[in-house]
């Protein structure tokens, strides 16, 4: 009788092992992402405190996703009326003076 009761707790020690590893994992992977998140804060803070116009951009349509108070002075827009939107839609001035070009090649290089 105690030999299946070795048998039946072996099993059981070996998943509750298992789960403190996951658990481990977790955690370890929770404070990453909480880090990662701190780290996005501090360097969104840093370009939206710069004092150089600065202003990001996504994806092929060159979406803004980011513009500092530099940036809407030299623009000449609020940062709300910038963000989500194309900077074709925005500055369709742009078009064909090979600006929007460049943007595509930096986003592709």
């Amino acid at each position: 009788m105690k030999v299946t009761s070795t048998v039946k707790k072996t099993p059981l020690k070996a998943e509750v092992q298992e789960n403190e590893i996951l658990l481990r994992q977790i955690t370890a992977e929770q404070n990453l992402r909480k880090k990662i998140e701190e780290n996005e804060n501090q360097l969104q803070n840093i370009f939206l405190n710069a004092p150089a116009a600065i202003a990001i951009f996504e994806g092929p349509e060159h979406k803004y996703i980011l513009a500092n108070k530099a940036y809407e002075k030299l623009s000449n827009r609020k940062a709300a009326d910038l963000l989500g939107k194309s900077m074709l839609v925005l500055f369709p001035e742009l078009k064909g003076t090979g600006t929007l070009e460049l943007f595509t090649k930096v986003l592709k290089t």
